[in-house]
């Protein structure tokens, strides 16, 4: 016998924190019902066996209307398979197929079985995290309206604009590794509009800020280490790569040289121009960190420093020098000119301040 389907508000009689019901897909069969849930939340009055009276009434009929073509789908394929459908068999078709499209089951699997870099990794699996935090779902459950909750959801987490920007490109990512294995029909970020990611200013130090960081006496291995960054334009995490192989001599003079971990690149840093730098083990980023704050406030040093801002120092310097930007760009492993024009920006700045402060004396 034909299985019916219709739509049904709050069955349970239960509310959410919002005050919302559920609507369920009814399936009928000769008597017997199974309920199939559409993740769909509306007040009483915005039910009427379909969405009214609500901003997104269209989207959310569009939902319904598409669990119920699924639901018709596996039936249309018992037929197929000469196998008579029954709620039975429905019930069954669906908690298979929807095991197999569990998002967080299906990401982490892709991430792990990817090429891609320990750190992107490690990125990826903190927003399959946040996903999990935010609600369990279905590969089949993501769209435009899933989208647009879990990016309003992130914003109350109070966590930053970029962070947002962040968090949804990388499930962009991940959702187009479900389109391309083909467990998804079509991509909901194309009809989503991403974020947009605001401009960070880099923050940076002087040299005459270098030099007194490099005259105190206060956490000496975090200091060295952050002033060999401040010459040299390492990360933290080719820092900690380092060791006496890195070191090489051309042509009488010593060289650092080392394949960025994030690019890949290889690099040439002409560390002779700066004599002889001590570059200690720090333990770890977020120790140095600590320290570096506590080390700036004591020197009056009223910036937001972390490890990272050495990078940014070295490069704001070497392009206020007047070394070519494209040598700047081989010496930060840059795999773009465009990433190191940010740099050149933020010396502009500072001209046009320099320039600005002399015309009113």
């Amino acid at each position: 016998m034909k299985i019916k389907y219709r739509c049904v508000f709050n069955r349970a009689n239960r509310l959410n924190k919002m005050g919302l019901g559920l609507i369920q897909v009814e399936a009928y069969q000769s008597g017997r019902k199974a309920y199939f849930s559409t993740n769909v939340f509306v007040a009483k009055d915005q039910f009427d066996g379909i969405v009214i009276n609500h901003p997104h009434a269209t989207e959310l009929n569009g939902i319904i209307i598409e669990l119920i073509m699924k639901l018709e789908s596996i039936e249309l394929n018992l037929w197929k398979h000469g196998i008579e459908p029954t709620l039975n068999h429905l019930r069954a078709s669906w908690r298979e197929k929807r095991d197999m499209t569990d998002f967080s089951s299906f990401a982490l699997r892709e991430i792990e079985r990817s090429n891609r870099k320990v750190r992107t990794k490690q990125n990826l699996c903190q927003t399959v995290n946040k996903i999990q935090q935010f609600r369990k779902v279905s590969l089949l459950d993501i769209d435009h309206l899933f989208l647009k909750d879990f990016e309003e959801w992130l914003r109350k987490s109070r966590i930053s604009n970029n962070t947002v920007h962040k968090e949804m490109r990388n499930l962009r990512t991940l959702i187009g590794e479900a389109v391309h294995a083909g467990l998804i029909n079509e991509n909901p970020f194309l009809r989503y509009k991403m974020p947009k990611s605001e401009k960070k200013e880099h923050v940076f130090l002087t040299e005459s800020e270098i030099n007194q960081i490099a005259s105190s006496s206060l956490y000496p291995e975090i200091r060295d280490a952050f002033l060999f960054c401040c010459r040299t334009g390492l990360r933290f995490s080719d820092y900690q790569l380092l060791d006496e192989s890195n070191f090489q001599i051309i042509r009488g003079r010593v060289w650092l040289i080392y394949t960025t971990v994030k690019t890949g690149i290889e690099v040439r840093v002409p560390i002779f121009l700066f004599g002889s730098l001590p570059h200690p083990h720090i333990a770890s980023n977020a120790t140095a960190n600590k320290s570096l704050r506590a080390l700036c406030n004591e020197l009056g040093i009223r910036k937001a420093v972390t490890f990272h801002t050495a990078r940014h120092t070295f490069a704001t310097i070497m392009l206020s020098r007047g070394i070519p930007i494209t040598s700047v760009q081989q010496m930060l492993g840059h795999t773009s000119v465009r990433m190191t024009e940010r740099y050149a920006e933020t010396t502009f700045d500072k001209l046009e301040s320099d320039i600005l402060k002399i015309a009113r004396v």
